[in-house]
């Protein structure tokens, strides 16, 4: 059976986020953000080992900060992609393959 869930530590506390909850994470460093429906969570790691996690295939970077649940995206531009209301950033760079990969998502 699949794991649904990231399981993560904070301060002391085992947690765990249902993944298809999860609507894009933003890094600073050697942190990340990843925010819900529910709220925003603190993670101590980078973009690239979030989105390396065994069962985030359906995350994708788009911009060197930020990597996006595709299936929660609602909207693609040429520089953004959006999320609900929200407006994220889209690298030019990037914008072909993520463009793909929306169109292939269900």
């Amino acid at each position: 059976m699949k794991n649904n869930y990231l399981l993560f530590e904070a301060k002391g506390l085992m947690q765990r986020v249902a993944i298809d909850s999860i609507l894009f994470a933003r890094s600073k460093r050697n942190y990340c953000s990843v925010h819900t429906g529910h709220g925003i969570h603190h993670l101590r790691c980078s973009l690239q080992n979030l989105i390396a996690y065994p069962n985030l295939d359906g995350m994708v970077q788009i911009h060197r900060s930020f990597a996006v649940n595709i299936h929660q995206v609602t909207g693609l531009r040429r520089n953004e992609v959006l999320i609900h209301q929200v407006r994220l950033p889209l690298a030019r760079n990037i914008f072909k393959k993520v463009h793909e990969v929306f169109l292939d998502s269900p």
